[in-house]
């Protein structure tokens, strides 16, 4: 019981300090981590795969294409409410100086995942070199590519532009990890 207490006491005492926004905030933050880390594990997983190093999986492509689209477009959004990017969170002032931009990566992260899921039975194109494959790239994202344009290539490609969006997003819109 007085463990229940010291607990109570402790919540009362955070949401006294920090007040109603900011607990909205980190959890939005927490939500929205959560949810980045969810698409980077499922997006690393499909590397060796879009590299040739694995054996061609389109279940495994499709499984991660939904997570990230079940994360990405307005999910995504509605999870940066302005000024939610005080520690833990990694989101720079730039995602509210250039919401247009930050929303246009977003839903294009979403449009690119669905015509990778869509691309899963094309197999890969048979270009891997097991180098890069397009992950993560410097490159200029295409963010006029449409699913359904998508949906007919190899899904290496598919892939490759997905992943140019995270890159993009991330480059201009997360703070860099030293």
């Amino acid at each position: 019981m007085r463990t229940r207490n010291w607990i109570s006491i402790a919540a009362l005492a955070s949401a006294m300090i920090l007040g109603p926004a900011q607990i909205g905030h980190a959890n939005d933050v927490d939500k929205r981590m959560a949810g980045m880390s969810a698409m980077q594990k499922r997006i690393k997983a499909l590397v060796p795969i879009m590299r040739g190093l694995s054996e061609y999986d389109a279940d495994a492509v499709r499984s991660a294409a939904d997570t990230v689209i079940a994360n990405s477009g307005d999910v995504m959004t509605e999870l940066f409410p302005e000024g939610s990017n005080a520690p833990p969170s990694e989101a720079l002032d730039t995602i509210w100086e250039d919401w247009d931009g930050f929303a246009e990566l977003a839903n294009a992260l979403a449009v690119t995942a669905e015509g990778m899921k869509r691309a899963a039975d094309n197999g890969l194109g048979g270009n891997q070199t097991g180098q890069g494959s397009g992950m993560m790239s410097d490159s200029a994202p295409d963010t006029a590519l449409d699913a359904d344009t998508l949906a007919g290539m190899p899904v290496d490609a598919a892939f490759a532009a997905m992943t140019k969006i995270c890159s993009s997003c991330h480059s201009k819109f997360r703070a860099k990890k030293f």
